[in-house]
């Protein structure tokens, strides 16, 4: 019930297996706190879910389960009522997409979360992802992204995708941020650059690809352009080429620079959304 006002990933993954009657009508107010949990009223109790530091904060005292997986600890009126336990499931194609970006040239691959330790080292091993910084909050993202800015040299591009409300900031200070449209929240989709809207990993590594070959398409284009223009300035002035030819060709260059650029969109589909121009 208090968990159905949060748009939090985690909130929707409890409310989608609860799959019952959400009475949300029954809380009388309801505090979010970014990166720690919730807390409530609802029919005279005052009811908290979040993490261990939530907890913490407000004075109560909570079990630490050898589980692996996210924790939800959850009180009733100050007393510890149990916790739920939630384990994110890699996705099918993400193992495929690290090695793509590894194989494209992809220097250090870093995963920034706030799971537990243990189950982002798991996660982090299991795919091959060379770094690993657990038990984030917000403002732990973002310092880890500083830290990673200032280490990348000067040629070096950073790119972050996330998904949930504490990766809006990331994100955004990110030299490109890409969110996963689906299971993304609206901030987090408002503050990227570029938005899967499939939430399939495997299209991180397609998109640069598309990137580098639209680049090159691009290059490719305009340097065929200034060379027959240049060579029709040398025909005109030395062999007195007739003005309407120079037209002609002109027109031509234009038709094929077209016709070359639809090569991009030949035989390519895509669930991807670029919201700015990089």
């Amino acid at each position: 019930m208090v968990l159905s006002l949060s748009n939090h990933p985690i909130a929707r993954s409890v409310r989608n297996a609860w799959g019952g009657v959400v009475e949300s009508d029954a809380v009388d107010s309801f505090k979010e706190i970014k990166g720690k949990g919730v807390i409530a009223d609802a029919r005279g109790r005052r009811i908290l879910a979040g993490s261990s530091t939530l907890l913490l904060q407000e004075g109560i005292s909570s079990p630490n389960p050898e589980e692996s997986g996210s924790i939800v600890h959850l009180t009733v009126d100050g007393e510890y009522a149990g916790y739920l336990l939630l384990s994110d499931s890699i996705k099918q194609d993400s193992a495929g997409a690290i090695s793509e970006l590894k194989a494209m040239g992809a220097l250090h691959l870093v995963m920034l979360t706030g799971d537990r330790k243990d189950r982002g080292e798991q996660v982090a091993r299991s795919l091959g992802i060379d770094e690993i910084k657990s038990e984030l909050l917000p403002e732990g993202k973002l310092a880890a992204l500083e830290d990673i800015l200032a280490r990348s040299l000067k040629d070096e591009g950073v790119v972050f995708v996330g998904d949930g409300l504490n990766d809006a900031a990331v994100i955004l200070r990110a030299d490109i941020g890409m969110a996963m449209g689906g299971s993304g929240t609206d901030l987090a989709i408002e503050s990227a650059d570029v938005v899967f809207m499939d939430d399939n990993p495997i299209r991180i590594p397609r998109l640069m690809n598309l990137a580098r070959f639209t680049r090159r398409i691009v290059i490719g284009n305009i340097v065929f352009a200034l060379v027959v223009k240049l060579g029709f300035m040398v025909l005109g002035v030395f062999a007195g080429l007739p003005m309407w030819v120079a037209v002609i060709g002109d027109v031509g260059v234009s038709i094929l620079a077209v016709l070359n650029s639809l090569r991009i969109l030949y035989g390519y589909k895509s669930n991807i959304v670029i919201k700015k121009t990089i």
